[in-house]
């Protein structure tokens, strides 16, 4: 069934806000990750296509929104998406849906991005139209040198449902994870939550909150 599941998140939804880079907090956990946004940020293309990957709430998506917001700043004509793997499928199955030339019309709207961001891939599993497409738009956009971000909640290795075409094409370019944050990363996180909120609290008090 290619149909999504209820969307959680939609980057058209007014208001959307999305994390900021600079706010993201760097520790053991997630460094070499962000050392490959870095490169990402300051040489788009380069390395393309990259998965990160890990468990929910380690940051995997502040780290992709930040990524987002950098490439929005110098958008110029071309513009970055963001998109959940459902609100991708979603879009893919509306375009056919829309005769004649559905599939121009879905293929169309990255015909000018210069960044593709793509959450959630696991929840690609037995949507194998859409990873034909998805193979095919990420074999398009790396001809013309666009940057391209993915996310999954395990790692290459076990996403093994995704069809031999797909995992060969994320397999061609970077893979990195990112682990449950340490105690002196939570640590740090949890002050900038609370600095971003104007709120003060002891380190006695933030020490006790992550422990």
């Amino acid at each position: 069934d290619e149909r999504p599941a209820l969307r959680k998140r939609n980057e058209r939804t007014p208001g959307r806000g999305f994390a900021s880079y600079e706010s993201f907090v760097v520790g053991i956990s997630n460094q070499s990750a962000k050392r490959i946004t870095d490169i990402a940020i300051d040489s788009p293309g380069t390395l393309s296509p990259i998965l990160v990957y890990g468990p929910t709430s380690v940051g995997k998506t502040h780290l992709l929104e930040g990524v987002y917001s950098e490439f929005r700043k110098n958008s110029g004509r071309k513009r970055p998406r963001y998109l959940t793997a459902d609100e991708f499928t979603g879009q893919f199955v509306q375009g056919f849906q829309e005769k004649p030339g559905g599939d121009r019309s879905f293929r169309a709207r990255f015909r000018d991005v210069n960044l593709l961001v793509i959450e959630d891939i696991q929840n690609l599993e037995k949507k194998i139209a859409t990873q034909r497409e998805l193979s095919r738009l990420i074999d398009e956009l790396r001809a013309k040198g666009v940057q391209m971000i993915f996310s999954a909640d395990r790692p290459l290795a076990d996403l093994n449902f995704l069809r031999p075409e797909l995992l060969t094409r994320l397999e061609s370019g970077i893979v990195c994870g990112i682990e449950t944050p340490d105690r002196d990363t939570l640590l740090q996180i949890f002050r900038r939550m609370a600095e971003e909120r104007g709120l003060k609290i002891p380190d006695d008090v933030c020490r006790f909150v992550i422990s």
